[in-house]
């Protein structure tokens, strides 16, 4: 339902599951429901209900020591709150989960991560602090611009090894 846009009805399915996890004494994949139920609530234009639904699940990943379920709960968090125009919260949210300076990644950046930094650098702008959001931008293409050199050079080890294969297959 949400890959086709039907963000309601998976926000339904989704308060079911998180409520079925719950009953069951799961409170780990009890929060995980509710961390996806923010998602499709926040895509249905929900931004106060997506913040109620992860509200307080970073502290069940807490403790059960899964830090990056922890640490997308509290981003879940911040981009209703930046939505409901409450950008200075969104801002302390990302900050108090370590969040207000740019990660130090391995290699490429994921994905997860480059949005990441994109998320932050509007919520900065949003607080009216101009030079910390271009700070941020440039930081984010930076990475960028490093993820792509990382897939080239990783492109070009691949087609050299399967070269070499190729020419062990022919022999």
């Amino acid at each position: 339902l949400y890959g086709r846009g039907q963000y309601e009805q998976a926000a339904a399915l989704l308060r079911r599951a998180a409520e079925a996890y719950g009953f069951a004494g799961d409170p780990v994949q009890a929060a995980e429901m509710n961390n996806n139920l923010s998602v499709a609530l926040l895509q249905a234009g929900k931004p106060k209900q997506a913040w109620e639904a992860a509200r307080g699940t970073e502290a069940v990943f807490a403790s059960a020591g899964d830090r990056k379920r922890e640490a997308m709960a509290l981003a879940n968090q911040a981009a209703a709150l930046a939505e409901m125009g409450r950008a200075d919260e969104a801002l302390a949210l990302k900050a108090s989960n370590g969040a207000d300076a740019p990660p130090s990644l391995p290699q490429a950046p994921t994905q997860f991560q480059l949005v990441g930094h994109l998320r932050h650098a509007h919520l900065l702008a949003m607080t009216g602090d101009a030079n910390a959001a271009a700070s941020m931008l440039d930081a984010a293409i930076a990475r960028i611009d490093e993820a792509h050199a990382h897939f080239r050079a990783e492109a070009r080890q691949i087609a050299s090894f399967n070269a070499r294969m190729q020419g062990r297959i022919e022999a």
